[in-house]
């Protein structure tokens, strides 16, 4: 007789490698090459475990400058554009072109996770969690706790995400990122 049950932890472990090859290892090597890079250009302050972005923020700074050049003129424009960014939206906005700016714009969408402002924390765990093939440090209803890594936060249920939060966020974020655009205004899976 058949059982399905040898079936399922298979798959159990096939989705677990799955999550470390093609989305925890590479989110992680793509946050520390772009963290090196912008403490090598002196802007440690817009690395991803340091600056959040506020994207009501963004948008409203983008609407505000679409306007024109307005009362300030032009020489102030220049001003502007060869001061240091102090925010991810003044990043955006003054050298949104550069491809690193892109790129950190687009790991904003996978560590921006709803109702969580502790992004050194989703980085530890990130990290933590793609260390080995199977995440054995996976705890579906909690996260980090101090056995788990001497330098890693411990979870905190008020300011952290579970574990199972962290990895759905991700996958439909990954999932977002690489299906086919739907007609009209939405993101084709989570929309």
């Amino acid at each position: 007789m058949y059982s399905i049950k040898h079936d399922v932890l298979d798959w159990v472990n096939g989705m677990c490698k799955w999550f470390v090859c093609h989305l925890l290892r590479p989110l992680c090597k793509q946050i520390d090459e772009l963290d090196s890079l912008i403490d090598q250009r002196g802007l440690g302050h817009l690395s991803c475990r340091q600056a959040v972005l506020d994207m009501a923020a963004l948008e409203q700074a983008k609407s505000a400058t679409s306007g024109g050049i307005g009362i300030a003129g032009i020489s102030s424009c220049a001003q502007n554009a060869l001061a240091i960014p102090q925010t991810l939206v003044d990043l955006s906005l003054k050298h949104g072109k550069l491809p690193e700016t892109k790129e950190h714009m687009a790991l904003e969408k996978y560590l921006s996770i709803p109702g969580c402002l502790c992004r050194y924390y989703v980085i530890q765990r990130l990290h933590t969690l793609a260390q080995s093939d199977t995440l054995p440090d996976y705890i579906f209803d909690g996260g980090s706790n101090t056995s788990a890594s001497a330098q890693e936060q411990p979870w905190n249920p008020t300011t952290h995400p579970t574990d199972d939060q962290l990895l759905l966020h991700l996958l439909c974020t990954f999932m977002d990122h690489t299906m086919p655009a739907t007609q009209g205004p939405g993101l084709p899976f989570t929309d």
